[in-house]
């Protein structure tokens, strides 16, 4: 969510936008999204739910910490992206590991202190006791880039990437 350069208090700060990629030293940087209205690339797994015992008892199910983030998103890309995207790809099988991204489109909030690293270029707004910031994530891709063509200068791409958590980039 861009703020437009507004400083909002109880909001956290960045001089970054979109989802930037980083793998293998080769860095891609997405801004422009599929079509409008359009909607944030990250989402929380559903890893929780309530369930109701025989006499109507509610009971929590699910995991005991916070689900891992998934990133699905289409993106508007030159040729000159495209051409880092499949690089990157390419490095990726042929040795498949972890990448850094960086998500700029939204801020993650976290009850108490961080539990993820902080965005480059950006600060965390804990006035209220809790973390509010932009975070990077470790994650790997679950699908292979699909593109689709639609001018001469860029084609729309469709990504999908799952947490992988471990060490924070």
């Amino acid at each position: 969510m861009s703020t437009n350069g507004l400083i909002i208090p109880g909001y956290p700060t960045t001089t970054a936008e979109g989802i930037v990629l980083v793998f293998n030293g080769l860095t891609l940087t997405v801004e422009s999204f599929g079509t409008f209205p359009g909607r944030y690339p990250r989402v929380d797994a559903q890893a929780f739910g309530i369930e109701y015992s025989y006499r109507g008892n509610a009971s929590r199910e699910g995991t005991l910490f916070r689900p891992k983030a998934l990133f699905t998103f289409d993106a508007k890309l030159s040729l000159e992206q495209q051409a880092t995207r499949a690089r990157m790809e390419a490095r990726y099988f042929a040795s498949p590991a972890t990448w850094t991204l960086y998500d700029y489109t939204q801020p993650i909030a976290d009850s108490g202190s961080r539990t993820r690293a902080l965005a480059p270029n950006s600060t965390a707004d804990t006035t209220s006791g809790d973390a509010l910031y932009y975070a990077g994530f470790n994650v790997e891709p679950v699908r292979a880039a699909e593109v689709v063509e639609q001018n001469a200068r860029y084609d729309l791409v469709s990504f999908q990437f799952a947490e992988t958590g471990g060490t924070t980039p």
